[in-house]
Formats: C-alpha cells, structure tokens, sequence
C-alpha cells in the first residue's frame, strides 16, 4: 500500500479519534449532570444520632425525625452511630450502648436491611453504591471512546472511500478499461469459418 494511503488512514484516524472523544465526553458529562446526586462524592464520615427518648417513642410505634428509613452510602464511607438515648441500641452488627458511640465501616456496594432497635418497622435500610469521581468518569470515557471511533472509521470507508490509484492508470490497457469483448467474439466467428472452410476443402 502506497505511504499516501497511509497517510490519509492516519489522518482520517485522528481526525475520527478526537470526534469519538469529543462527542462521548460530552454523553458521559451530560448524564453525570442528570444524575448527579449524594454519590458525586468522596467517601466520607456520616453521622447517625439516636435521640433521648427514643425507645419510648419507639415502643409507642412513633418514627423518630431524625432517622430515615433508608440511608445512601458511597462505598469507604463510615457509619458513626451516637445514643443520646438511656437505653441501649443496636443496628446490624452494631451495639451502641448510652452514651457511646459505634461505628460501621461500608466497603462492598450493595442493599442491606439492618435490624434496628430505634425505627418503629425495627429495621433500616443502607443502600452502598460506587462513588462518582472523576476517576470513574474518565473510566467510562475509555470505555465508552473506542467502540465509538471503530464505528467511525468503518462507515467513513463506506461513505468517504480512500482512492488508491493514480489518475494515469485510468488509461492503461492492463487495467481491462479498453478490453473490447466484440473483437474476441468477431475473431472467433472468423476462425470457425475458416476451419469450417478447411474441413470442406478436405
């Protein structure tokens, strides 16, 4: 293959590559500013208080304020659970006695249903998901850029085919342009009539 098609394969290449890149940032930024929510975030400490009186409260089937029914997590975040409370609590595989605090640390992504003393359904639901970054966006921008310039480059060959020959070779007789089929067909007509002829003569 001559280095002019090379030179024009590499080109459309980059040229494609930089379009691929270009059109699926903006895909991937697009959906990160829809759904960008409390996962758009590094891990961190959360706090959970239990408050004075909840077990009363509890015991009377009264939700407490403060606590939700589901919590949403990224995946290294750190649970810190304080009892105000006189009576000791527990969720999970936590034991928060008065006074103390326990803490539950959250490193697999996943939906979990804790038992909990201190909701009145006496569970509560953490909801572990894989943090967005700018790490995991740059991982589906990898991801997303070569199947998209592969889809580029094989249609442009359709639609915009690279030339390989040179405009002189048009008129080369070995390029089959000027092959003339009648005088093929005329020669052969003229060769069965003369053989026809012989074969009389004989």
């Amino acid at each position: 293959m001559k280095q002019e098609v090379w030179n024009a394969i590499f080109k459309r290449a980059i040229v494609l590559l930089l379009v691929a890149t270009v059109i699926m940032f903006a895909i991937s930024e697009g959906v990160y500013l829809l759904r960008k929510d409390r996962i758009s975030r590094p891990p961190q400490e959360i706090d959970l208080t239990i408050p004075a009186g909840a077990a009363a409260r509890v015991e009377q089937g009264q939700a407490l304020e403060d606590i939700p029914r589901q919590m949403i997590f990224v995946v290294g975040d750190t649970l810190v659970v304080n009892n105000e409370d006189d009576v000791a609590h527990e969720l999970g595989p936590l034991w928060i006695p008065p006074g103390h605090t326990a803490s539950l640390n959250l490193e697999l992504v996943s939906d979990f249903s804790y038992s909990c003393s201190f909701t009145p359904s006496k569970y509560l639901g953490l909801t572990v998901k894989e943090a967005t970054t700018w790490k995991t966006r740059l991982v589906a921008l990898a991801y997303g850029v070569p199947p998209l310039f592969m889809f580029f480059m094989v249609y442009s060959f359709v639609l915009w085919p690279i030339k390989t020959g040179d405009p002189d070779e048009s008129n080369d007789d070995s390029s089959g342009q000027n092959f003339q089929p009648e005088w093929g067909w005329r020669q052969f007509e003229d060769d069965r009539d003369g053989s026809m002829a012989n074969h009389k003569e004989m």
